[in-house]
């Protein structure tokens, strides 16, 4: 597919003014690093601008792609009917007297890419999507995803536009009842049973430039772009596999130690400071406990690591019409295949924490209902394989290794998920009060042989975060 370009970088324009009337008190509180996340607003408008401007070109790139004739036409739809997330946006494009009614070009929004400085982060994204539709298209036909028509670097790809007769998110039809429920499992375990394929590494499948695909690029994962578009630092080569989990996980533990000490306001005093070293010691304590070290060395499977609610398109009856969304997606240890917290029904923050305990409870029943459901569907199966991935996720679910993967997958949780979930499994009286106090002063120390130091250091980080986000955003501050 043709490009359609990339948009340079705009110098900001500061005005000295928060949006939606925020609290200077509540910006300053963020986890965020808000010196960046406060311009992406502009910044998505300023790209959608960019596009907008561009529409005859989107028309002309698609009419030669899908070889149209004369008595055929193209028409980029009103900006009103844009799509967007948070890393791409999908403009339709209406085709006149075509087989299907309308294509998306779906672009990564370079603000949440490193697209502002290079088109490194955003070519390998596209190259890592793409390869992931053909090795899907090859290997697993039954699996539901959208036609793939074609794609451009660094500018974003062509594919199938999910009309409402095919399905509708089920994040609009809502969560199955009593009456579908059962289909809906029972056609979410067959493409999880497809996608089982044993794989040789850990990593990503990508797209050459010979055309070939080709499992030899990181495991990039959403939490790995979204710290490289923040400049901090994962030491994670593009070209780098895994054969070993362990290998694998203790990597994600060090992108939390260089968040931590990257992020200019990633804590917010001492204490926190010594919270969140002690989190990462003890995390890293903790891997063996959590890993079944039979699978090692695999195999390993590939996974949809972002497999939300809004991704995945029903008809009526609850049986699943399509999977939209590709990136990130990953070659993962079966240590890592825990079945989607949204699955009960309730969402990721509502399922931990004090006076979540129910939720949790539901979230296992309805596991256990899913795996038996998983177990019925592979034994229709004459392969071994899927038998033995099954067997790794029950052994997984068993030893309740869900939070700790939660934690290694999102560094801004680990904290308050090894407070809730992990540490009441081995020190509850460590979880609180002067407990908890005795517990993060000792191991704390262990993060580094200048742990004091490294302490002192991101107490001055963060007064020299606030003092530029108030240079910045606050009226008559300087």
């Amino acid at each position: 597919m043709a490009s359609i370009g990339v948009q340079n970088s705009i110098p900001p324009q500061r005005t000295g003014t928060m949006e939606n009337g925020r609290r200077w008190s509540d910006l300053e509180q963020e986890d965020d690093n808000m010196l960046i996340h406060m311009e992406w607003g502009r910044l998505q408008e300023e790209f959608f601008d960019y596009l907008e401007a561009k529409t005859r070109t989107i028309e002309t790139i698609v009419a030669q792609h899908l070889d149209l004739g004369p008595h055929q036409q193209c028409r980029v739809a009103d900006r009103s009917q844009w799509l967007h997330g948070s890393f791409n946006v999908c403009v339709p494009v209406v085709v006149s007297n075509w087989q299907a009614k309308r294509v998306l070009i779906r672009c990564p929004l370079p603000h949440r890419l490193g697209g502002l400085h290079t088109t490194t982060l955003m070519e390998e994204k596209l190259r890592c999507e793409a390869a992931s539709f053909a090795w899907i298209s090859e290997n697993c036909p039954r699996v539901p995803i959208p036609r793939l028509w074609g794609f451009g670097l660094p500018a974003g790809m062509m594919m199938e536009f999910i009309e409402k007769e095919t399905g509708e998110m089920l994040w609009e039809m809502g969560f199955p009842g009593s009456e579908h429920r059962r289909t809906f499992f029972r056609s979410f375990s067959r493409i999880l049973l497809d996608l089982s394929h044993p794989l040789p590494k850990i990593g990503s499948f990508t797209l050459l430039d010979s055309g070939d695909v080709s499992l030899r690029n990181r495991p990039l994962t959403k939490g790995l772009a979204e710290l490289e578009n923040e400049s901090i630092p994962t030491d994670i080569s593009r070209d780098y596999c895994y054969t070993a989990t362990d290998s694998y996980l203790y990597d994600l533990l060090h992108c939390h130690a260089l968040k931590l000490r990257h992020q200019p306001n990633s804590t917010r005093n001492d204490y926190d400071t010594e919270g969140q070293m002690a989190t990462i010691v003890m995390l890293r304590a903790l891997l063996p406990q959590f890993m079944n070290r039979r699978l090692r060395h695999g195999p390993f499977s590939f996974t949809l690591t972002d497999l939300h609610e809004s991704n995945i398109f029903v008809n009526k009856q609850y049986h699943i019409t399509s999977i939209v969304d590709l990136e990130w997606s990953c070659s993962l240890p079966i240590d890592m295949q825990h079945l989607p917290f949204w699955l009960g029904g309730d969402q990721f923050d509502d399922l931990y924490g004090e006076g979540n305990e129910e939720k949790e409870r539901q979230f296992i029943r309805t596991c256990e209902e899913f795996l038996q459901i998983l177990e019925d569907e592979a034994g229709a199966l004459s392969s071994l394989s899927p038998r033995s991935w099954i067997e790794g996720m029950r052994d997984c679910f068993c030893m309740k290794n869900y939070w700790y993967i939660a934690a290694l997958k999102i560094p801004g949780a680990a904290y308050n998920l090894f407070i809730d979930c992990l540490q009441p499994q081995f020190a509850p009286s460590h979880s609180e009060g002067e407990g908890a106090i005795r517990f993060q002063d000792v191991v704390a120390r262990y993060w580094s042989v200048d742990s004091k130091r490294f302490v002192e250091q991101k107490s001055r980080d963060r007064e020299t975060y606030l003092c530029q986000l108030r240079s910045a955003y606050q009226p008559g501050c300087h």
